[in-house]
């Protein structure tokens, strides 16, 4: 288990567009059409969705503050201004993906294999794309898909990652969080996101021809619950069973005490651990 300690930390650089910018030239990165930088939004997804992307190409949105952050199942996403990194990357697929829950869980595979390999840390993922570190939340992904079925669309990848998240956050009890400073990291955002989009270009890249298929066995190492009894579904209609991870288009896989499989592919149901 990790040790949670508050060390005083200098605290990270603004966000800067010009910053990101030479980082993902310095990646040799150059599938990005456009780099935003907001001091104040109502949701970086919702921005990047009213613009046009093109097939093969990316527009990043970054900011500072959100009035209206929005998270999985309809929840709002809070942040604390000018500490945390509030993330939305645009891409153009010449049609729709096979699966937008595996491209939800080959998302939040990317951003968990870069956590760990910058921070030496042990990020899981719930699925099907909450990052936790000791079963506390560091980060959640929101996919938005604008387009027409079958055709040409655009994907909207939102992060939400807590780099510095004070306690005014939590409040209200909507869930038990993490961030980076209370594990006693120090984190440049800019360079940061510099290196999560290149890493996300990367996989969007192939996810159009592969799918998500590739990336099950991977995704299936890094899973929160593998193993354990959960609760899935929605109130009055829920399947208790041990999860046996995910299959090749990343539907959850639970087997129930009958023995009987279930496999869930929309994302919008409720995961809970059984205790």
């Amino acid at each position: 288990m990790i040790e949670s300690h508050a060390p005083e930390l200098v605290l990270t650089p603004k966000l800067d567009r010009a910053v990101i910018q030479t980082f993902l030239t310095a990646l040799g990165q150059n599938k990005v059409d456009s780099i935003e930088v907001l001091q104040s939004v109502d949701s970086t997804n919702s921005h990047l969705l009213e613009q046009q992307t093109e097939i093969g190409r990316a527009r990043i949105c970054a900011a500072e503050i959100q009035s209206s952050g929005r998270g999985r199942r309809g929840n709002e996403w809070l942040s604390a201004p000018h500490q945390n990194i509030m993330l939305s990357l645009s891409w153009g697929f010449s049609h729709w993906p096979k699966s937008i829950t595996g491209l939800g869980l080959a998302v939040a595979l990317v951003i968990t294999e870069r956590l760990n390999q910058d921070f030496d840390l042990d990020v899981k993922i719930k699925w099907p794309n909450d990052l936790l570190i000791d079963d506390l939340k560091l980060a959640g992904i929101l996919i938005d898909v604008a387009g027409e079925a079958g055709g040409v669309c655009s994907v909207v990848v939102g992060l939400g990652l807590n780099v510095h998240q004070p306690d005014w956050s939590s409040s209200d009890g909507a869930y038990a969080w993490q961030d980076l400073h209370s594990l006693g990291i120090q984190i440049n955002r800019n360079e940061f996101i510099a290196k999560l989009v290149n890493d996300l270009l990367g996989m969007l890249s192939g996810f159009e021809l592969h799918g998500f298929a590739p990336l099950a066995p991977i995704w299936n190492q890094h899973s929160s619950y593998t193993g354990k009894t959960i609760s899935v579904g929605n109130e009055g209609d829920q399947v208790v069973g041990e999860m046996q991870g995910v299959d090749r288009n990343g539907a959850l896989i639970v087997k129930d005490a009958k023995g009987d499989t279930h496999f869930f592919s929309e994302s919008n149901v409720s995961v809970r651990l059984v205790v």
